[in-house]
């Protein structure tokens, strides 16, 4: 019997062509590190997770970072989800305090989580402390977006692989944490910006759906250069057709100098800006510019055009604005005017930003002309149109000596509805000017038998070949600055 066993298992074995063996120990799929870690942090989170956060996993080949979606229940009630970003570490990284483990990410992942609305929570397991129950490991969380802000995601070169971020230890997660008013908060603030959008929308329905979203954009990009009483402002119950500063702030006492030095109140206006400047230590980069581009106004009224100049450069160099960046390029015109460095602007125009605001493009090209360079001012002032073209070209032909060209300048430029108030007034000025100058252009006086100059007398008509229309146009015009000038 035993012999006819063998037999048969002889012949199984010889027609499957292969031989029993005991199950395979070497050679199989590993695990590794990096999947025992994630493991581990996993049984910890679900170990440790608060009552009543509903986990569902994530994972797969289409995750890209977020590990879990986290629903919370409330009352029965399932309300505010979120993502996690689990991470466990057996060598966690501590600050010198203390205060936070240190972590590389992905810079690829933040950017991603930088492009999602949805709140993502950052949840790190220190396996260090019993490595052989992760279960009683203690677990800290970090709220992804205020990594972002801190390592200014947006500034991080692409080539950069990693960033590191910081998880307090203070946020300690376990079965008490209760994060449902911090969820909420963050949801609120999430849909703000929906809510801004559709504000927008209801005061000008005409703004197509990217026009609203750039406008918004734009003011909140805009708002955060703006000081904490703007905001302030903004956020009182509207009383006003404007947006007013509190009397006796720092942007109050700004609004009310240049009032004054718009109107001619010197005094008054040193007077502020005198209250102003005990107050610039907390104020914003965009009032401290704004206080010394005030004080560059006043100095030039002073005829101090060094102190000027010196006030407008510190006015542009805090906050580099079109308007700050002129105003220095003009006080340097004003001030070297009266000597020998008078021809040469060359430094000036290339300090001056790539900047294509038109007050900007409209001095550079006055500082081509203050050169002497006519057709390079010129090929500059072709380049953009608007009052700020026409007034530039209207300097630059009086300049010139083209009387004719800068009076046209002149009469496109008031006719246009956009010319602001400063504009105007030079506009006219230019404009009276340049008709002044043609009635004379074919005047001539009679020599005095003597021959000395300063012995001619005028006949009350005026020199002989006097244009008398053209010279009452040029008084109409003159009463017409000085009644714009009693305005201000």
């Amino acid at each position: 019997m035993q012999n006819e066993q063998s037999a048969c298992q002889n012949r199984l074995w010889s027609s499957s062509g292969t031989e029993a063996h005991m199950p395979h120990d070497k050679g199989l799929p590993q695990t590794g590190d990096s999947q025992e870690i994630g493991q581990d942090a996993y049984d910890c989170l679900r170990a440790k997770r608060p009552k009543g956060w509903q986990l569902t996993e994530l994972g797969g080949v289409n995750d890209f970072g977020f590990d879990l979606q986290v629903q919370i229940s409330v009352k029965q009630q399932v309300v505010h989800p979120f993502r996690i970003q689990l991470k466990g570490t057996r060598s966690p990284q501590r600050s010198a305090d203390g205060s936070f483990l240190s972590i590389g990410l992905s810079t690829t992942t933040l950017r991603y989580f930088d492009n999602t609305d949805e709140p993502v929570l950052l949840v790190l397991c220190d396996l260090s402390i019993d490595p052989e129950d992760p279960r009683e490991c203690p677990l800290h969380y970090v709220w992804i977006r205020e990594e972002l802000e801190r390592i200014q995601i947006a500034s991080i070169p692409v080539e950069q692989k990693e960033a590191a971020i910081r998880v307090p230890t203070a946020n300690v997660l376990d079965r008490t944490t209760d994060l449902v008013d911090e969820v909420r908060k963050r949801h609120r603030l999430s849909r703000v910006g929906h809510a801004l959008e559709t504000s927008v929308a209801g005061m000008d329905p005409s703004l197509g759906s990217e026009d609203r979203v750039v406008m918004v954009e734009a003011i909140t990009r805009n708002l955060s250069t703006r000081s904490i009483v703007f905001a302030q402002a903004l956020a009182e119950p509207a009383t006003d057709v404007w947006i007013n500063p509190p009397r006796g702030s720092l942007a109050w006492l700004l609004t009310e100098a240049r009032s004054a030095i718009a109107s001619g109140n010197v005094e008054k206006c040193a007077d502020l800006l005198r209250q102003a400047s005990d107050r610039l230590e907390p104020a914003s980069a965009m009032e401290k510019a704004e206080y010394w581009h005030l004080t560059g106004r006043l100095r030039l009224v002073g005829r101090d055009d060094d102190g000027a100049s010196r006030a407008f450069k510190s006015a542009a160099e805090m906050q580099p604005q079109a308007k700050y960046w002129a105003a220095w390029a003009e006080s340097e015109m004003r001030r070297r005017f009266r000597t020998d460095a008078g021809q040469d602007y060359s430094d000036v125009l290339d300090a001056l930003p790539a900047d294509g605001d038109p007050a900007l493009l409209g001095v550079k090209a006055r500082l081509l002309a203050a050169s002497r360079k006519y057709a390079e001012a010129i090929e500059l002032l072709d380049t953009f149109e608007g009052a700020e073209s026409l007034a530039a070209r209207a300097v630059v032909e009086t300049m010139f000596s083209n009387p004719e060209r800068a009076l046209q300048a002149c009469i496109d430029g008031i006719a246009l509805e956009e010319t602001g108030e400063s504009t105007r007034l030079l506009v006219l000025i230019l404009r009276a000017r340049a008709r002044f100058n043609i009635a004379l252009r074919s005047s001539r006086v009679e020599e005095t038998r003597g021959g000395d100059s300063e012995d001619e007398v005028l006949p009350p008509s005026g020199p002989i070949g006097l244009d008398a229309s053209s010279l009452r146009k040029a008084w109409a015009d003159i009463e017409a600055a000085v009644s714009a000038l009693g305005l201000r």
